[in-house]
């Protein structure tokens, strides 16, 4: 969050409850807390009085360019400690404030994120392994020796599929078809006595024909 402008704070907020409405994964971050002007301090915003947050705020001193250039970062972190340990508004929080303390408290809330989507995530991986694992049984044995044999592997496949379309007449359920829909034999029988049925039915064999076509025909 931008410390500059109240308005960008609220409108942050906004933003954040609209992805994370019971604020669970949202981290107040008040940067540049070190150019505020002369006698202002937002300690009441890093103690959480403001506008609360579950997991509350973390200010941080965001070094410029030139300084970026001029000070390495184990020293700019170095400059960010002292300064929180030695300002009256924030030393009795300094040890909740500063990038140091901003990357542990993420990385828990990472790791803690990781251990409870694991068994979920473990458990998904598990089940599309065993249906993939089905659907490649379907497939029938590697074919190592199809160069060797193609006469033989071209009698297997020839084989196999009717022992498959035998199957679905018969009305055996395949592994990789849909309880939900009626397959083989039973689509047959469906397809018979609806479908083939009532288009029968509905069927003219003398339409578009006149009655002159009609004994010229039979003559």
């Amino acid at each position: 969050m931008f410390r500059e402008n109240g308005e960008r704070l609220f409108f942050s907020l906004k933003i954040a409850r609209e992805v994370d409405p019971e604020g669970l994964r949202t981290v107040g971050v008040v940067t540049k807390v070190d150019t505020l002007e002369e006698g202002a301090d937002c300690s009441e915003v890093l103690r959480n009085r403001v506008i609360p947050l579950k997991r509350g705020y973390v200010g941080v001193v965001c070094r410029g360019q030139r300084q970026a250039a001029e000070m390495s970062i184990r020293d700019g972190l170095k400059e960010e400690e002292s300064f929180f340990r030695s300002h009256p508004a924030y030393r009795a929080i300094a040890s909740k404030q500063g990038i140091p303390f901003l990357a542990k408290m993420l990385n828990q809330i990472l790791m803690k994120h990781i251990r409870e989507a694991l068994p979920e995530l473990r458990s998904r991986i598990s089940r599309l392994l065993q249906k993939t694992e089905a659907e490649l049984a379907t497939y029938g044995d590697p074919l190592l020796e199809a160069k060797a044999n193609p006469g033989a592997l071209l009698l297997h496949f020839f084989s196999r599929f009717a022992r498959n379309f035998q199957d679905a007449i018969e009305g055996k359920l395949q592994a990789h078809h849909s309880s939900e829909q009626l397959m083989g034999g039973a689509r047959i029988n469906f397809i018979f006595h609806d479908w083939y049925s009532r288009a029968l039915a509905e069927f003219d064999p003398l339409e578009g024909l006149s009655d002159h076509e009609i004994r010229t025909a039979i003559r």
